[in-house]
């Protein structure tokens, strides 16, 4: 598997298209102060806090463009939908899961196109036994 991709992720009406490599990795583990795999798996996976999505996103989007500020990407962030939020952390969690090598790329754009991977693997062979 290459460790070389990108991820859409819509933010201000446009799309912004992220490289996914290390960084991703270095901004959950500072905006959380915890390892990249709690994070990923607990924290953004359960019940996220807006202010710390917005942080890494404000980070994320820092890498590729100055043009927004921390407290507009906050007000973006607060403002989402619930489907357009659950994209974005999605996107996150599936960077750092990519990066980690838990999940290959198909997965990565299902869980940034705000889907769940609950439904695939050996459990869901054995639901379609049941």
């Amino acid at each position: 598997m290459s460790l070389k991709t990108t991820v859409v992720v819509r933010l201000f009406d446009e799309e912004f298209e992220f490289d996914v490599d290390f960084r991703i990795i270095e901004i959950v583990e500072r905006v959380f102060d915890s390892n990249v795999d709690l994070c990923a798996h607990v924290y953004l996976a359960t019940n996220p806090k807006l202010t710390q999505v917005a942080e890494i996103v404000y980070q994320w989007l820092r890498l590729k463009s100055n043009q927004h500020s921390r407290d507009a990407v906050k007000g973006e962030i607060y403002g989402m939908a619930r489907e357009d939020l659950q994209k974005v952390v999605g996107a996150i969690q599936g960077a750092c899961a990519f990066m980690r090598k838990q999940v290959g790329e198909d997965e990565l754009k299902k869980l940034a196109d705000g889907k769940d991977l609950d439904d695939q693997g050996v459990d869901a062979e054995e639901k379609k036994s049941t």
